[in-house]
């Protein structure tokens, strides 16, 4: 099994996070998980999706976003990309 974290940003400003995800890649199989916060009711949101590039496809319909992969080789515990000011400040959506 093999992960991959992801962000989906917004397009104009990468530290806007609307959601964090995970892409689990399984043998053949592939699915990705985010994790969002509704900006308004303030509900955490959990989502399914085939692939991050299918997370991108179905919330970019609502925001111009865009998909950024964390590079942490083969450290599977990374989390040096990870815009921790924006998380802390509430940017994540």
């Amino acid at each position: 099994m093999r992960t991959r974290h992801f962000w989906l940003v917004s397009a104009e400003d990468e530290n806007q996070i609307f959601a964090i995800g995970m892409e689990i890649t399984h043998d053949d199989d592939q699915e990705a998980v985010i994790f969002r916060r509704d900006p308004l009711t303030r509900r955490t949101i959990f989502g399914v999706h085939e692939s991050a590039a299918q997370a991108l496809n179905r919330y970019g319909t609502m925001l111009p976003m865009k998909l950024v992969w964390q590079d942490c080789g083969n450290d599977h515990r990374c989390l040096s990309g990870l815009p921790a000011d924006a998380l802390a400040r509430g940017d994540h959506g």
